[in-house]
């Protein structure tokens, strides 16, 4: 009786290893189908990229069709996904290259790699379309839309990159996420638009950014500062101001216009004249080929008794622009 219990069992046991073997061949045979599929499909990619004198069209649908047996029949891998997305593009299919290149991981780096080689080129529009790939791609990636926003903000179209950040912010939202360089760039386009800038709006967008704190780039976090203050000043808060510039002159590389209103605050709210030059001669070594903190600090000058120093000052403006107002009329009353 135990003998025919352990026949039995073996049998049972047997049969269990039989199934698994038959999968495991099976599961092999696909994946060594994909693999086949893979390597026509690349050669085929390969083909569609460099040959010449043959249809590019039907070239590049050809290897769209074999790399999509390749993914459907081994879809682990992902660098078949990414030669399908530019095999799909260049079939003329781009929402279908979108939904390829979502499977491989780093899409987004490498369009907006793309982008940044077309706008090197001056090649800006195409630049534009590389990088609205990459915000499809990932819209919750920021690098996208502030790759998209700035190719934008080259090109002048302020309303454009208004919309671009905006949107990224939106999609940030969504995934739950958020991130400050695009409160940041939204906070520049406000003070830069060709019409009177909305300094409350420009504020709400730099103290958005700031309260986040979540900056990709330092040098964004310091000119969020920078745009706060000057925002502030404008709307007369102008010791609150000073705050924020004297943050973003200690740690800009470039200080020279943090430190230029730190100036010119310093002499008109304390009526501090050492302060002022100290801030403003900081300016002028930071670069002394600009107007600005030579008239802020020669006005201290001609308003302490310091005439002399103030009409050479004066002079150095009128080298950089003949018409300056008030340079002349300080010139015309000696």
């Amino acid at each position: 009786m135990s003998g025919v219990v352990q026949s039995r069992v073996t049998a049972g046991l047997l049969l269990v290893l039989l199934a698994l073997i038959g999968a495991w061949l099976a599961l092999g045979s696909s994946r060594w189908q994909g693999a086949w599929a893979r390597n026509r499909g690349f050669l085929a990619f390969s083909a569609a990229r460099t040959t010449e004198g043959s249809d590019p069209l039907a070239t590049a649908q050809h290897a769209a069709a074999l790399l999509e047996q390749a993914v459907q029949q081994d879809p682990e891998p992902a660098s078949p996904w990414r030669a399908l997305g530019y095999a799909r593009l260049a079939a003329g299919d781009a929402e279908a290259a979108i939904a390829a290149w979502q499977h491989w991981p780093n899409m987004v780096a490498e369009l907006i790699a793309v982008g940044d080689q077309a706008r090197s080129a001056g090649q800006t529009d195409e630049a534009v379309e590389w990088y609205r790939r990459a915000t499809a791609v990932a819209p919750e990636d920021p690098a996208g839309w502030l790759a998209l926003g700035q190719a934008h903000e080259d090109q002048g179209d302020w309303l454009a990159a208004e919309q671009t950040y905006s949107a990224g912010i939106a999609a940030q939202t969504t995934a739950s996420l958020a991130n400050s360089d695009l409160y940041f760039r939204l906070a520049q386009v406000y003070a830069n638009r060709p019409q009177p800038a909305d300094d409350a709006t420009v504020l709400a967008a730099a103290d958005r950014a700031i309260r986040l704190d979540r900056f990709v780039h330092d040098w964004s976090r310091l000119q969020s500062h920078y745009l706060r203050g000057l925002a502030l000043e404008r709307l007369g808060r102008k010791q609150e101001a000073m705050a924020d510039f004297r943050l973003a002159a200690d740690r800009s590389p470039d200080p020279y216009w943090p430190l230029v209103h730190l100036g010119r605050l310093s002499w008109e709210l304390e009526g501090d004249a050492a302060a002022a030059e100290r801030y403003l001669s900081a300016a002028l070594s930071a670069n002394d080929s600009d107007k600005w903190a030579y008239l802020a600090l020669a006005e201290v000058y001609w308003n302490t008794d310091r005439r002399a120093e103030a009409a050479e000052l004066y002079r150095i403006v009128l080298r950089l622009d003949e018409r300056d107002p008030t340079a002349v009329s300080r010139l015309g009353e000696q």
